[in-house]
């Protein structure tokens, strides 16, 4: 599954690499609805915010996924970079669309 967190930064120097990570999903009697990615605060230049991936099932159930998601930017933006762990980091003016993945 895909799921988008389109994010709005403005100025600042400086870029890392994004990175992935593992897809295991926790056990739960449902079957995976949605995937909802927020972000902890507004986007800032050179601040670095973490980003919260949290699993819908629908059997009602809800888990935090986070660290189960592989995270990535679109690679033709260069205005942020997304670390394996879900850290979003702005670093010039623009748009960014900030990707997770979860599963196969």
């Amino acid at each position: 599954m895909l799921f988008i967190l389109l994010v709005l930064l403005s100025g600042c120097g400086g870029k890392e690499g994004d990175g992935g990570g593992s897809t295991n999903l926790p056990a739960t009697t449902g079957q995976l609805q949605s995937i909802q990615l927020t972000a902890s605060s507004t986007i800032n230049p050179c601040v670095l915010v973490p980003l919260t991936a949290t699993a819908y099932y629908t059997d009602g159930t809800s888990a935090q996924v986070t660290n189960q998601i592989q995270w990535g930017v679109d690679a033709t933006t260069p205005f942020a970079v997304v670390s394996a762990s879900g850290v979003l980091t702005g670093f010039a003016q623009g748009a960014a669309t900030v990707y997770g993945y979860a599963g196969n």
